[in-house]
């Protein structure tokens, strides 16, 4: 199964504390999103800690991810915050970590809500990190986005989105469909993966 993949990123305001990164690993394809709060640094060192990790080409099974949030956390050299998703797709198996308010979406199932409402660089304990797993079938769409799409796009619409939307465009209308007025409220960063066969 081959993965096709679609982003979009506003900023709210001059700076965007949305940071993310999508390829390919010698197993399958690798998303990182990071939401920095009050600044990027701590996102872009946990988006490089990540991708310098993930070049192993290892398989990541549920006992590596419940460590490795805890690890990112100890790479942080910054006092700000940041939000964590990572997600790592071999054929159609998805596993992952995500920890504070950023989400990943299987079609309309939410897969980390609810998970390690804490953030790494200050408060972060390590006790609850939000793992997840799910085998997705080809034609999936799988939606990873910062709270910036999430919280202010009704579900229902989010859904139908994701669903209805021609896939060159559903980043970018997932994005666009969170602030209709043009004026967003927080970053907004959406990344869409197509399960292909």
């Amino acid at each position: 199964m081959r993965h096709e993949w679609v982003t979009s990123t506003r900023a709210a305001g001059e700076t965007n504390e949305d940071l993310f990164w999508v390829g390919p690993t010698r197993l399958g394809t690798l998303v990182v999103l990071a939401d920095g709060l009050d600044g990027a640094a701590a996102a872009a060192q946990a988006v490089a800690f990540v991708r310098e990790t993930f070049e192993e080409g290892r398989v990541f099974d549920a006992y590596f991810w419940k460590h490795f949030l805890s690890n990112v956390d100890g790479e942080l050299n910054s006092k700000n915050e940041t939000a964590l998703v990572v997600c790592h797709l071999i054929g159609g198996r998805l596993t992952g970590a995500a920890c504070g308010d950023v989400r990943v979406f299987a079609g309309e199932q939410s897969l980390s809500e609810g998970h390690a409402k804490a953030r790494l660089g200050r408060n972060f304990d390590g006790s609850n990190p939000g793992v997840f797993e799910a085998e997705l079938a080809a034609g999936t769409r799988l939606a990873i986005v910062s709270n910036g799409v999430w919280e202010y796009l009704p579900k229902d619409e989010f859904a139908r989105t994701l669903r209805d939307s021609f896939f060159d465009s559903v980043a970018v209308d997932l994005t666009w469909r969170a602030a209709p007025d043009g004026r967003w409220q927080d970053d907004a960063t959406a990344i869409v993966i197509e399960l292909r066969e």
